[in-house]
Order: structure tokens, then sequence, then C-alpha cells
């Protein structure tokens, strides 16, 4: 029942701001993650319960918004750039490849009508990104077409936003389903149900959750208040998360810890008994 950090990653370049994360500093966050025993999981999974979790790990979610070129470089010579968001996620799986699976989650911009533009920043390679994130084990979500607020969009806008985006990445990888996706500028249309399922035209769509802008750590999705559609995020600055990992190595009976037994749900004694 304890509390889970779904980490809000933009850009990774220099100098460290309040929505660019330096490469170094972003190795930093993997290295102190791993020594902490943490385990990378990708944000659906969180959804669906964490089935996957190994017994006596704390499942962290590294979310990247806006699909910008930093996350995910090609180079001139055909490969990914090591100080990309993507190269520093490989390498740091390929140093330990037993306990630190390939999970991501890469809310992207789904627009083909700028030629994929948005897609990481090149065209020519936005298609071949795509598949390769899904084929190497991470989560491609919506994060809309063109980055709009949802929270003042009329509502065709709306449905064209989430069924458009979420159709030009399936096009892209055939037989893939985008299940979640995060809302622009943690702006929420003024009901869920939009999030939840909808339609535009012929293009019909469904997400089994939304990652909020803010918020910090979120509950257990075992908790009684857990909303998959309001998913809390904590945005990575060095003092945010600095401070959290602090706070949850002096109290680790706050973190949510996996029992590795998906059939179940376990809880501290204390909290049955007061059940």
């Amino acid at each position: 029942m304890g509390k889970l950090l779904i980490l809000e990653y933009h850009r990774l370049a220099e100098p460290e701001d309040r929505y660019q994360r330096t490469p170094e500093n972003f190795r930093g966050d993997l290295q102190r993650l791993y020594d902490s025993g943490y385990f990378p999981v990708n944000f659906y999974d969180l959804i669906r319960g964490l089935p996957d979790v190994p017994a006596g790990k704390k499942p962290v979610v590294f979310t990247f918004d806006d699909s910008d070129i930093s996350q995910f470089r090609v180079l001139d010579d055909n490969t990914i750039d090591a100080d990309s968001a993507l190269g520093i996620l490989l390498e740091f799986h390929h140093q330990h490849p037993l306990d630190w699976p390939n999970k991501a989650t890469f809310f992207v911009l789904g627009n083909d009508a700028d030629d994929y533009q948005t897609v990481f920043g090149q065209p020519r390679w936005a298609k071949s990104k795509i598949k390769f994130l899904v084929e190497t084990g991470m989560e491609v979500g919506s994060h809309t077409v063109n980055h709009v607020d949802l929270s003042v969009a009329s509502a065709e806008r709306i449905y064209w936003e989430l069924a458009v985006s979420k159709r030009v990445i399936e096009e892209i990888v055939p037989g893939y389903t985008v299940q979640t996706m995060s809302v622009p500028y943690g702006g929420f249309p003024y009901t869920l149900d939009f999030l939840k399922s909808g339609s535009w035209g012929t293009y019909e769509y469904s997400y089994s959750g939304n990652a909020a802008a803010w918020g910090g750590p979120t509950v257990s999705p075992f908790d009684e208040t857990f909303d998959p559609y309001r998913v809390s995020r904590l945005e990575v600055t060095g003092e945010a998360l600095d401070h959290w990992l602090t706070h949850f190595e002096e109290n680790p009976q706050e973190y949510y810890l996996s029992d590795g037994d998906p059939s179940r749900v376990t809880a501290p004694q204390e909290m049955v008994a007061a059940e």
C-alpha cells in the first residue's frame, strides 16, 4: 500500500533547468535508484497492477513528455546518441541486464501532418524510432497531436486530439495498442470521460490511464483513492528528486515494496489489524 515515484522528464541537455536535465545528472538518477533497490516499469504496468516486479524491489516509472529530439537522437553515423535519454537508458540496461530491464514510457506528439517533425525531431527516423522503442520493451503513449491544453479545448477538439494521436502511433507500429496518455500542461478536460474513450469521425479510442503533470509520489494502484486517469507524477529537478529519494530512504515503510506475487496484495500487519 506504499507510494511510488513516476518521474517526469522533458529534455536532456546543458545546463540544468526546470524542464531540462543534464545527461550527467540523468545518469546519476539511474545509478542512485539502482543502488537503492528500485526497478523500472512502464506506466501501463502500474495501471494494470505491477504484475512483474520481483520480490523486494521498489517499482519506479520513467516518463518522457513532448518527444523532444534529446530523448532519442540518431547521429550522422546512424547510431543512437549516447547522451540522449534512450542512449543512457540502453547503456544502463547493458551494464545491469538482469535487474534493470528496458522500461520507460515516452508520451509522444502523434502528428503526421508535419511529416512527423514533432516525433523526436528527425522526420526521417520517426517511424523507425517508434518501432524501436516498442520492440525494445519501452511504452509509447499519447501526448495529444499538438500539445493542446485540454482544459480550454472544445469537445470536438479534445476528441480529435485523442483519437488522431493514438491512430498515428498505431499506424506506425501495426499490432501495437496505445494504452496510456499524459495531458499537456496538466490540463484536464472538464470531465475525465473524455480521457477514457471517445471517437472522432471513424477513429475510435480508449485509454486505460493518464499521467498528470504534477502531484509528487502517487498512491499504490491498490489504494482505494487511486484514480488511473489522475495519476500524479514528480517533475524531476535536482532538489525535488533528492528530497523524495532521501525521504523514502529515511522512511522505507512508506514506499511500495513488491512481494513478488501478483495474485495477492500484501500490507503491513498493523494496517490489516486496523481494518
